[in-house]
């Protein structure tokens, strides 16, 4: 599927009918998740408030690995469009998954979570969490996404310290 400028509206049909027909044919399958692989480009979508501030942040994370020789591979946005402001869609480039050999992955792992984990924050960002007004996003949260903004990692700590007596996944162990 190439994407040309010329064709942006029947690319886009494209993309919608492809993406409802997986949601149909999968939403009730155990791990259903919106996204899929069509002709070498990847496609995630879900509801525009949702997904604009996860293009950003992969736009801008794309920025900062782009020269970088010690970054991970972080796919480029190709395209992103939405339907009055409901359901967006995010067209990116497909990075084959290529194993590296077993006593590499840790060593590999470990080296591209510390780039992240030193990335710059933008200079314009006032928040924690996704660029373009996004909350943090994490599996601790309800509905994986923070209840309030965060100013700074102090800000986490202090909100975390007081809700974690209530946390069930601290009271049991897996």
């Amino acid at each position: 599927m190439k994407f040309t400028p010329g064709d942006t509206a029947a690319f886009e049909a494209t993309i919608i009918s492809a993406c409802a027909e997986h949601e149909r044919a999968s939403r009730r399958k155990h791990g259903y998740r919106r996204c899929l692989v069509i002709e070498g480009v990847c496609i995630k979508f879900d509801c525009y408030q949702s997904l604009y501030p996860q293009v950003e942040t992969q736009k801008y994370v794309f920025q900062c690995a782009k020269g970088d020789m010690r970054a991970p591979r972080i796919p480029e946005v190709l395209h992103f469009f939405h339907r009055d402001y409901r359901m967006a869609y995010m067209v990116m480039e497909y990075i084959e998954f290529t194993p590296p050999p077993v006593p590499d992955l840790p060593k590999k792992a470990a080296l591209a979570v510390q780039w992240l984990r030193d990335l710059p924050a933008p200079p314009d960002c006032p928040c924690i969490g996704s660029l373009g007004g996004g909350r943090v996003r994490h599996t601790i949260f309800k509905n994986y996404q923070a209840p309030l903004s965060f100013v700074s990692i102090q800000a986490i700590e202090r909100y975390l310290n007081t809700v974690r007596p209530r946390l069930y996944c601290l009271r049991h162990s897996p």
